[in-house]
């Protein structure tokens, strides 16, 4: 979707976003520089600076820009959500009230009075830029609406698990969100397609 800015988001010096580290790095960010600090490299992140810096310029020169989507809408399909609702200013076609753009949200309902009020905000962003999406209301009286709520759950049960992967019969099977404990149940279900990953290692598809 273009190269997104995240400014102020995490001013934390362990930050590892690659966009603000080549920023930094462009403009003379060292690891030693106490006046404009990079996070030190750690054993379990042992990437050099200047590859990082090298992958998010790659972005910058080869990505999708703004205006190529705001040109063309319907040809894309972009991942949003309410941290980045300030891109659309850039990426809504201007004095184009119908241009049929919409939202299908896919994230966590709110379970907290903050996480409501940042749907507010976000369903607010979505009205002002004339954005389509399924909605019904919270309290008709106060105007507030919210998404329409779908459950879906993000986890399935061995069986479920088995079944997928006898119908899809993959060659490879590489988990990659698992804990360590249930390695035996992968090696149980899917035998010597299974490859565990390793950090740093590149696994052969």
């Amino acid at each position: 979707m273009g190269y997104l800015h995240f400014h102020g988001r995490n001013k934390a010096k362990s930050d590892r976003n690659i966009v603000r580290i080549a920023e930094r790095l462009n403009i003379g960010g060292d690891p030693e520089n106490n006046s404009n600090p990079l996070p030190d490299s750690c054993e379990d992140e042992p990437y050099d600076y200047r590859e990082i810096y090298d992958l998010a310029m790659h972005h910058l020169e080869n990505g999708i820009r703004a205006y190529q989507i705001r040109e063309n809408p319907k040809d894309y399909v972009l991942m949003f959500s309410f941290w980045n609702a300030n891109e659309l200013f850039d990426l809504i076609p201007p004095d184009n009230e119908d241009h049929k753009t919409k939202y299908i949200s896919a994230s966590t309902e709110p379970f907290n009075e903050e996480m409501e009020i940042d749907e507010t905000k976000f369903i607010n962003w979505l009205d002002f830029f004339n954005v389509k999406y399924d909605w019904e209301w919270k309290n008709e009286d106060e105007g507030l609406k919210i998404f329409i709520r779908h459950h879906v759950s993000g986890h399935a049960s061995k069986p479920e698990l088995k079944e997928l992967i006898e119908r899809i019969n993959p060659t490879k099977i590489i988990p990659v969100h698992f804990e360590a404990k249930n390695k035996s149940h992968f090696e149980e279900l899917c035998g010597e397609k299974v490859h565990f990953p390793t950090y740093g290692q590149t696994i052969p598809i």
